[in-house]
C-alpha cells in the first residue's frame, strides 16, 4: 500500500477542481501556500488496460439469502472515452434508463409489467458517462417478479434495444437538449476527467474548459448515431448477464 501511495500519490500526478464563487488570485495563493512545497515524483508508466468488445455472450447464476426478489444485471462493454461513439453511447444510456421517462421503464416497468424498477447507465454505479478512463460498461439493473424469469426480461431489453436500431429515434432533438445539461451540473467530478495529465495516456486529455464543449457535442448527436452504437455494443454477444435469484431459507436445525 505504501508503495502505491509513493508511486501515484505525487503532486504531479493529481488533478485539484474547485467550484464555487471564488477568486483565483486567493486560489492559486492558498495553493502554493499548502501544496507548491511537495516534491515531484517520478511517474509510473501507463500499463494498458483496453479491452475489445466480447466475443460471445456471458452469464452467471446466483442465490441471496437476503433477497426478497429476484434482480438481473446486464453489462455491455462501451466505446473508449473521447471516442467517435463515446457521446452517442452516452446519449443512448439516458434514453433507454434515465428515469420514468426511459424507454426501458415506459416498455417494461409500466407497459409490459415484467421490472419492478430498472436502473443503470454508462459507467454506472461507478459514476457516470464523463468520469472514466479506461473500460466501461453500459449497465442494466432491474428488479423483475418472480412470474417470469432472467431470460425472459434480457429478450425483453435487448428488443428494446434491437427497435432503436432498426427504427431510430424520434424527437432527438428534444432528448439532446434535456442531456445537455447534466455535464454542467457535476461540473466538480467533471473537469477533472478533462483535465491534463503528466501520465502517458493513450487518449490525452488537454483543459478542464473542454467541459464546457460537452453540450455541443449532444447536441450534434443524430439518430444515426444512436442506431450505430446501439447495433454495435449494445449486441448479445457483447453483454453479460448475471441472474441472482432468492436462495431457499436454510431447513430448521433439528432438535
Amino acid at each position: 500500500m505504501e508503495a502505491f501511495y509513493q508511486g501515484y500519490y505525487g503532486p504531479n500526478n493529481a488533478v485539484m477542481a474547485l467550484v464555487g464563487d471564488l477568486a483565483p488570485a486567493e486560489v492559486f495563493a492558498k495553493v502554493e501556500k499548502y501544496f507548491g512545497a511537495l516534491p515531484s515524483r517520478p511517474v509510473p508508466p501507463f500499463t494498458d488496460i483496453s479491452e475489445g468488445l466480447n466475443p460471445a455472450e456471458r452469464t452467471l447464476e446466483q442465490t441471496d439469502l437476503l433477497a426478497r426478489v429476484p434482480a438481473i444485471a446486464i453489462g455491455y462493454k462501451m466505446p473508449a472515452r473521447g471516442s467517435r461513439d463515446h457521446v452517442p453511447a452516452a446519449v443512448l444510456g439516458d434514453l433507454l434508463l434515465n428515469g420514468e421517462a426511459s424507454r426501458l421503464y415506459q416498455g417494461l416497468v409500466k407497459g409490459k409489467e415484467l421490472l419492478l424498477q430498472v436502473q443503470g447507465g454508462m459507467n454506472w454505479p461507478l459514476g457516470d458517462a464523463w468520469t472514466f478512463n479506461g473500460p466501461t460498461l453500459m449497465v442494466m439493473f432491474a428488479l423483475y417478479k418472480p412470474t417470469t424469469s432472467a431470460k425472459g426480461v434480457a429478450e425483453a431489453i435487448q428488443e428494446e434495444i434491437r427497435r432503436i436500431a432498426r427504427e431510430g429515434i424520434p424527437r432527438l432533438t428534444s432528448l439532446a437538449s434535456r442531456r445537455r445539461c447534466a455535464p454542467i451540473s457535476s461540473t466538480a467530478s467533471s473537469c477533472p476527467s478533462f483535465a491534463p495529465t503528466p501520465s502517458p495516456q493513450p487518449a490525452p486529455r488537454g483543459s478542464a474548459a473542454l467541459v464546457n464543449e460537452v453540450p455541443a457535442k449532444l447536441e450534434a448527436v443524430t439518430a444515426a448515431d444512436l442506431q450505430r452504437v446501439a447495433s454495435t455494443y449494445l449486441t448479445v454477444a457483447n453483454r453479460t448477464v448475471v441472474d441472482r435469484k432468492p436462495a431457499a431459507a436454510p431447513a430448521a436445525a433439528q432438535k
